[in-house]
């Protein structure tokens, strides 16, 4: 079983109240693999967020937040130490492709600055274009409501309850203050101001 078939078998079983695409069938043709998955209903946000009304803007907030709590009261089926992607396997990320040695200076330096976290089922990579949204009808008082669905799940894994915020802060959507996404987005993930400044710092030397 290939990375990509591993992942969504696990959001199927284990985090299915998720907002993900489904998955219907997987198969293998010409030695390449295929997956047969939902089309998530909607548009990306990316493509509608600035004409969206703050009340609009307010649902969908809502709607992600809620998701959010929902991966991280995910349980995993590894060991509750475990850090690594849904296949069981390592973390696909940048900032674990390092040096030998910086890597090991990393080893030994982290733990005693980033403590007392916990693994947490992460995203990885929320940002408006990752987010499908389709709207759902209006309440009483004439204010739409939104369906989301989170796509490109290719980032995620178990990561320090942190991580969420710190991938979500190093988007291009984060880089124009002028545009209130890199404010809302602090209404949907719990906010690590300290250990966001000392993963920019590893972020920027990996570079």
């Amino acid at each position: 079983m290939h990375r990509r078939d591993k992942l969504w078998f696990y959001l199927e079983q284990y985090v299915h109240n998720v907002p993900a695409p489904r998955l219907y069938a997987v198969y293998h043709d010409a030695k390449q693999l295929f997956l047969v998955m939902q089309r998530a209903p909607g548009v990306r946000l990316s493509s509608i967020w600035p004409s969206l009304t703050e009340s609009d803007k307010d649902d969908i907030v809502a709607k992600l937040r809620k998701a959010v709590d929902t991966l991280r009261q995910a349980k995993t089926p590894w060991p509750d130490d475990f850090y690594g992607s849904l296949d069981g396997g390592g973390v696909h990320h940048y900032l674990f492709y390092l040096p030998d040695f910086k890597a090991r200076f990393y080893e030994i330096s982290r733990p005693r600055i980033l403590q007392g976290h916990r693994p947490t089922l992460t995203h990885g990579d929320i940002q408006p274009k990752n987010i499908v949204v389709a709207e759902r009808g209006r309440n009483s008082w004439g204010e739409r409501s939104f369906d989301i669905t989170l796509v490109d799940w290719e980032a995620a894994g178990w990561y320090s309850d942190f991580w969420e915020y710190f991938s979500a802060f190093s988007t291009p959507a984060f880089l124009d203050w002028t545009d209130d996404w890199r404010w809302r987005i602090h209404e949907s993930l719990q906010i690590w101001p300290a250990e966001m400044g000392i993963m920019r710092m590893m972020d920027k030397d990996w570079l």
